[in-house]
């Protein structure tokens, strides 16, 4: 019962931290301007209004990039804009859909994080959840969700550290299986 517990109390943790990375965006009301916002915002705002319309995904522009029906967001992955269609069909309102929507990364990131970091440091879990909330505040991560706003990148560093633990397991640790008999 004490492990759950601790999840818990990690999950909760995760959860305020994910809060506070917006808060003080949150309370201007205010989405700020930055390279790549309004292009992603657009793309946002076509899932919402695609969502909307009663379908999952629009492979075009009807409702953003002046309506012509250009395929710009064909370079960029677009299942992670369905969570914030769907926040954005809840909330209502764009701007704390918006922030809602990069708390929800933030959250999902640390999890990834945690995990990647608990497998590294072989169960501690004090040791990941450092490892996570480093990671997910640093100054790289925070420029890709502010300064730049790059949603496709921002979702994808995500699953950086997985990527990375897995490597550490194939190259440092040789904990990988050949084979149907699953021999090392």
């Amino acid at each position: 019962m004490k492990k759950y517990i601790q999840y818990v109390g990690i999950i909760g943790l995760f959860t305020l931290i994910s809060y506070l990375y917006v808060w003080s965006f949150v309370r201007t009301g205010l989405i700020y301007v930055s390279s790549d916002r309004i292009f992603h915002l657009e793309r946002l705002e076509e899932v919402y209004r695609t969502m909307k319309s009663g379908h999952l995904l629009s492979y075009i522009s009807t409702y953003s990039a002046a309506r012509v029906g250009i395929a710009t967001g064909q370079g960029y992955p677009s299942v992670n804009l369905i969570i914030y269609g769907l926040i954005r069909l809840i909330l209502v309102k764009p701007v704390v859909s918006y922030y809602s929507y990069i708390i929800v990364e933030q959250f999902l990131g640390l999890i990834v994080a945690f995990y990647a970091g608990w497998i590294f440091f072989k169960g501690s879990k004090k040791s990941a959840s450092i490892f996570a909330v480093i990671l997910r505040t640093s100054a790289y991560v925070m420029h890709n969700d502010y300064g730049r706003a790059d949603i496709g990148e921002a979702w994808a560093l995500i699953f950086v550290p997985l990527a990375l633990i897995g490597y550490y397991l194939i190259t440092a640790r040789k904990e990988y299986k050949i084979g149907k008999n699953n021999s090392k």
